[in-house]
């Protein structure tokens, strides 16, 4: 192969030179340059996307500061309210209200003073707002009434005159906490008694006339009454009353500012839950209104939302109060700039703006108040707000992360290059990071290559280096394979001559020395001379007829052919002319075999390749059977062996000029690889195609079919 290539070479060196000299020196020259100034335009761009990307991510840390600083002067003229400097409970609740419930940013808002405990007014009412427990102002003949109506309750079990019993006294004090308690017992009596409807009318009259009141023990009598009402509805088996109190409680647990504490909140929400579900579950649930199980599934949702708020008021209450407390106790004068905390927790980070509260009467700070900053809200709408406004190139990445590098707006780093800038915030408030990345699909100092001269110039003497060395590359490779064709096709020819050659040679000098004086065996050596004769004739006139065909000269003498006849005579020379011990040569006439227009001697040499193939790729012991009958208006003759047969990959080439399969190689069973071809072209010349079947190991068999009337 390598010297083919060297001959290859050798025979192209004008044109290979050429090429070197016209097109491969001039376009590497061409593209040194080319190359040096793309460089340089892209280290110019790099320069100035840097530039840009400092700038935008310097427009966004303002923004966002801007934002921070907007709301810390809000929480600031907020705490100067006349309501919070004189501790007015409900005007400080108000206050605070009005300006931080419906701010997006605003989180929990923290209420302090001096000697105080600290609030979160807009989830939870101040302490001094809350209802106090229901403490009894009971003289000694209520408190009799009292103990002989639990008696009749609990001891006789006369739940109905132990009802009048309550329902009496309740009207006999002042007191509305009593009352409200009065009243509830008489409604539990009617419960235990099965007056359901008597029982959920005094429910509903507690729950609304006296929805603040609270037992001895602080639970809201309100609320209870409410819970225990959706009991009396389901035993009546009224759904439709049962969801419409549960929504009420419901409504209830919810309201803000909550005079609940958080195991209150969650323990009376579950309750109602539990409630709804259950006689959601029962047959009648199906009669509630869509609408009021919508409703109910919003203010899941929003028990969701306040479960977060009650979770971050703790959360403050262990991580930002005890600094308040602590700087308040420090504070002496007033200060009305505002103070900044950030504290790092495990899911994130709190940012805290507090401001101070004057002393009414003096220069000293009485209180503060302080507002969590929403981090989700800051990181996304605020944040989108600032990238609209920064006018980021197409594709850029920007990521806001914490100084740990956890990403709290886009996926991180999109890319393993260093960011394009970076920017921090003043003072680490809040203690995030901006970077800017260029995107996936840009490339440093990207560079619009569709509009650069020098882009299109180094890519067409590419286009033209490639086209060239592609022409030379097939052009030498085509040579090699000319070469290497020749080499093959002179090594088979001179193979297939010189085999029979021999055998004459060696059988003549036995003849001509007066070895052999058996008339039967000169006989036989005289038929294998002349065999031997016949397949050298053969060859040479194969070789002939290709090279009329490759010509287009290629000229058949159609006459009236008895293809019969040819079989026979084709089938006994090849069994005549075997010198050792080969396969069975069979032939099978089916039937009368008409005669067809034919060129008689193209037909024989068609019948004598096929047939020589079979029997030189069929082991001896083995048989090879040439069949002829009669298809209809055609001739058929098959040629079948049980040979080696043909891998199936090269079933479809076995037809193409020089080749040989890769069983014949394994055999060194060489011939000249144009066989096959001339018995396709003669098929086809006379109107009428060759098939091949075969299969690896058990042989093959061409059918030649011939139109009668041709």
């Amino acid at each position: 192969m390598l010297e083919n290539l060297r001959i290859a070479v050798r025979k192209q060196k004008k044109l290979v030179l050429i090429f070197f000299l016209t097109i491969f020196l001039p376009a590497l020259t061409l593209s040194v340059f080319g190359v040096r100034a793309i460089r340089s335009e892209r280290f110019r761009l790099a320069r100035q996307e840097e530039t840009e990307a400092r700038r935008a991510a310097g427009l966004i840390r303002a923004h966002i500061r801007s934002e921070i600083e907007s709301f810390a002067r809000i929480i600031v003229e907020t705490a100067q309210e006349p309501a919070l400097v004189a501790k007015d409970l409900n005007g400080g609740l108000e206050a605070v209200g009005k300006r931080f419930a419906s701010d997006p940013l605003a989180g929990q808002t923290v209420l302090l003073y001096k000697g105080g405990t600290a609030s979160f007014p807009l989830l939870q009412a101040p302490p001094g707002m809350r209802p106090a427990a229901g403490a009894r102002a009971v003289n000694a003949a209520l408190a009799d009434g009292i103990r002989r109506a639990e008696t009749l309750e609990f001891v006789d079990r006369n739940y109905r005159a132990a009802a009048a019993r309550y329902r009496a006294l309740s009207t006999s004090t002042p007191d509305r906490n009593l009352r409200a308690d009065l009243l509830s017992r008489q409604a539990r009596c009617l419960q235990k008694a099965e007056d359901f409807q008597g029982a959920a009318r005094v429910y509903a009259g507690v729950a609304g006339d006296y929805a603040e009141s609270r037992a001895p023990s602080g639970l809201p009598l309100g609320l209870i009454a409410r819970l225990q009402a959706v009991e009396c509805y389901l035993r009546l088996g009224n759904p439709q009353e049962a969801a419409g109190a549960a929504l009420d409680a419901y409504r209830a647990v919810l309201g803000k500012p909550s005079t609940l504490t958080e195991d209150q909140f969650k323990t009376y929400a579950s309750l109602v839950e539990e409630a709804f579900d259950r006689f959601l579950a029962l047959e009648t649930g199906r009669k509630i209104p869509e609408a009021t199980r919508a409703e109910y599934e919003a203010l899941r949702t929003d028990r969701t939302a306040m479960d977060r708020e009650w979770a971050e008021t703790g959360m403050l209450e262990s991580e930002i109060v005890p600094e308040l407390e602590r700087r308040l106790a420090l504070s002496e004068e007033y200060s009305p700039e505002p103070y900044r905390i950030s504290r790092k927790i495990e899911d994130g980070d709190i940012l805290f703006v507090g401001a101070w509260i004057a002393e009414r009467n003096g220069p000293g700070t009485a209180g503060v108040l302080g507002v969590r900053l929403d981090v989700e809200h800051l990181a996304g709408a605020t944040l989108a707000e600032a990238l609209a406004g920064a006018g980021l190139e197409d594709g850029a990445e920007v990521v806001v992360a914490d100084l740990t590098g956890r990403p709290l707006a886009g996926e991180g780093s999109p890319t393993t290059d260093a960011p394009l800038a970076t920017e921090y915030f003043e003072g680490n408030f809040p203690p995030w990071r901006i970077e800017l990345f260029r995107g996936p699909a840009q490339g440093p100092g990207v560079l619009d290559l569709r509009r650069n001269f020098y882009f299109w110039t180094i890519l067409t003497l590419v286009v033209v280096l490639a086209f060239g060395a592609f022409l030379i590359a097939r052009t030498i490779g085509q040579e090699m394979e000319i070469l290497k064709i020749k080499s093959d096709f002179v090594s088979s020819v001179s193979h297939e001559f010189k085999t029979p050659l021999t055998s004459i040679r060696s059988l003549m000098e036995r003849l001509a020395d007066g070895k052999v004086r058996d008339p039967a065996k000169m006989d036989r050596y005289f038929g294998i001379i002349a065999h031997d004769t016949e397949r050298l004739t053969r060859l040479v006139n194969n070789l002939l007829d290709f090279s009329k065909i490759e010509e287009g000269k290629k000229e058949y003498d159609f006459a009236e052919t008895d293809v019969a006849r040819i079989a026979m005579e084709q089938v006994e020379a090849y069994r005549k002319g075997q010198v050792q011990e080969g396969p069975e040569i069979r032939l099978e006439v089916a039937g009368e075999i008409p005669d067809i227009r034919a060129d008689a001697e193209a037909l024989t040499r068609a019948l004598a390749n096929l047939l020589g193939n079979a029997i030189k790729f069929t082991p001896a012991g083995k048989a090879v059977r040439v069949v002829l009958r009669r298809d209809g208006e055609h001739i058929v003759l098959e040629v079948a062996d049980e040979g080696i047969g043909i891998h199936p990959d090269e079933v479809g080439k076995v037809f193409e000029k020089f080749f040989q399969g890769r069983n014949a190689h394994d055999l060194s069973a060489r011939g000249t690889g144009l066989g096959l071809t001339l018995v396709k072209h003669i098929a086809e010349a006379h109107g009428g195609r060759v098939l091949v079947e075969s299969e690896v190991g058990r042989g093959s068999k061409f059918t030649l079919v011939l139109p009668i009337g041709a």
